[in-house]
């Protein structure tokens, strides 16, 4: 008893009564043209299509990932890249598939929540990540990495405590950074770079339009029994769905873009103090100086 009541204290998302849960949309709710009360802690979308887009999305970016470290020539930066791909399946879509797939077979809510709060701190990660590459394109000061140590540290803080409207409202931001990091680069460096910029921007959407349709089509919408879900079957497809769908796409787009100019071709030498590192140029410290009557009369240098 002590250990369920433990579980249920750290790992329930809600005040629930029992460790039950039931899917998103309640067929006999609907069917009785949602006269009869609902489950208010119905929060896990489980339908069919929402279990599919999850491992659909997961084999895409995992493959992306794979692909991208094969062509990344042991350089740091795209192997940062490559990384984010791999983690943001496993912690978006494979472990997210799998709690929805748990509530069906088990009907347990504290189980699926494991999964979804380990998939939290990866989808930090993985934007942490994301992030640096981000700041490594436009800076190279110590003080840009520092501040990029701090937010995601606190975001990662904020996944263990399972805040996910916090978790995703930074992502959320990280995502914004990069469209305007990527513009820049296409406008500054390389045009090529606007398809990095157009993926980012696809998936900027994605989350708007799940965080627009939520309230309308999600939990929340069975105060109006869905009346103003503007999705043509939310109960086939719904807006979790649609948001992993465009998702998928805007990271294969990025996948691309990242053959076509590698993050390691944009990054900039890092900066300490106020001298900067360059590794093709030599060390003002190693160049010999000199001397006049070294030269000859032509003014080539004497041996």
């Amino acid at each position: 008893m002590a250990t369920n009541h433990f579980l249920k204290s750290f790992l329930g998302t809600a005040p629930v009564a029992s460790f039950e849960r039931r899917q998103l949309y309640d067929e006999d709710f609907l069917e009785s043209n949602c006269e009869q009360p609902f489950d208010p802690y119905t929060n896990i979308d489980n339908l069919d299509w929402t279990v599919y887009m999850s491992f659909i999305f997961f084999g895409a970016t995992l493959l992306a990932g794979i692909a991208v470290w094969m062509i990344s020539e042991r350089k740091q930066a795209d192997r940062y890249m490559a990384s984010f791909f791999i983690m943001i399946s496993l912690s978006y879509g494979l472990l997210p598939g799998v709690a929805r797939m748990l509530v069906v077979k088990i009907s347990g809510g504290v189980v699926a929540t494991i999964p979804i709060r380990i998939g939290l701190v990866g989808f930090q990660v993985a934007h942490m990540l994301l992030m640096y590459v981000g700041i490594r394109s436009i800076s190279g000061k110590l003080s840009a990495r520092d501040l990029w140590l701090v937010i995601n540290v606190l975001a990662i803080i904020c996944a263990l405590l399972n805040l996910a409207r916090i978790v995703l409202l930074v992502s959320f931001i990280i995502s914004l950074f990069m469209v305007c990091v990527f513009m820049f680069q296409a406008i500054k460096k390389d045009p090529k770079v606007w398809i990095k910029a157009l993926a980012m921007i696809l998936g900027v959407a994605s989350s708007i339009i799940s965080l627009v349709l939520a309230p309308r089509c999600g939990n929340e919408g069975y105060e109006k029994c869905f009346e103003d879900c503007p999705l043509p079957n939310a109960k086939v497809f719904s807006h979790n769905a649609l948001q992993l769908g465009i998702l998928t796409v805007s990271l294969l787009l990025l996948a691309f873009g990242e053959f076509l100019v590698p993050a390691s071709s944009l990054f900039v030498d890092m900066v300490v103090g106020t001298r900067r590192q360059n590794r093709s140029s030599p060390s003002p410290a190693r160049l010999e100086p000199v001397e006049e009557e070294d030269f000859d009369d032509k003014g080539s240098i004497n041996p």
